[in-house]
């Protein structure tokens, strides 16, 4: 079994974040906030308050993640073999007219009978020219690790750019406030 070492790796930082704090020693305290985070940012976010930080990265990133989770479990649902036993969940087939029409929360579409034959999952009934619900699923999971990947980039850079100010200036430029 193999253990993962961020954990306690971060309880370090905390330790040692407390220490200085304690010895009032503030600028050797927020040097370890800002290593912890770039080298742990999951684990770290949870043990030093968002104060030390422009945003609340912790509550953003968990957020996004939820929605990233949500996404995921859709598309998994929709592209499932049993894609018809989820849809009856969803939605109420019809047949009207030779079409299939479905009335669904989740999407909506009038497909042809025809077009149904031998087919399994909705993106195979629905032709180009519009996004069917995969293609959207798709597009919107691109888009929500895009905002993760562009969240911990501006995480990284603003540790990073304290991390600098702490070593090169005195702290009460970095008790100022932050705008």
């Amino acid at each position: 079994m193999v253990l993962n070492r961020n954990p306690l790796v971060c309880v370090g930082y905390w330790g040692n974040f407390h220490y200085f704090s304690y010895h009032k020693d503030y600028k050797n305290a927020f040097i370890q906030v800002y290593e912890s985070v770039l080298k742990c940012p999951d684990i770290a976010l949870r043990f030093f308050s968002s104060e030390f930080f422009s945003k609340d990265y912790l509550n953003l990133i968990e957020t996004t993640k939820s929605e990233l989770t949500f996404a995921m479990e859709e598309l998994k649902m929709i592209d499932s073999d049993n894609f018809w036993e989820s849809l009856k969940f969803f939605s109420k087939v019809f047949l009207v007219g030779g079409s299939l029409v479905i009335v669904s929360s989740v999407f909506p579409y009038v497909l042809p009978l025809a077009a149904t034959a031998g087919k399994k999952t909705l993106s195979e009934f629905v032709g180009s020219g519009e996004c069917t619900p995969t293609e959207n699923l798709h597009n919107k999971i691109e888009f929500i690790n895009t905002k993760l990947r562009n969240l911990s980039s501006e995480l990284s850079s603003e540790c990073e750019k304290c991390l600098n100010d702490l070593t090169e200036s005195s702290l009460e430029i970095l008790l100022k406030p932050i705008g």
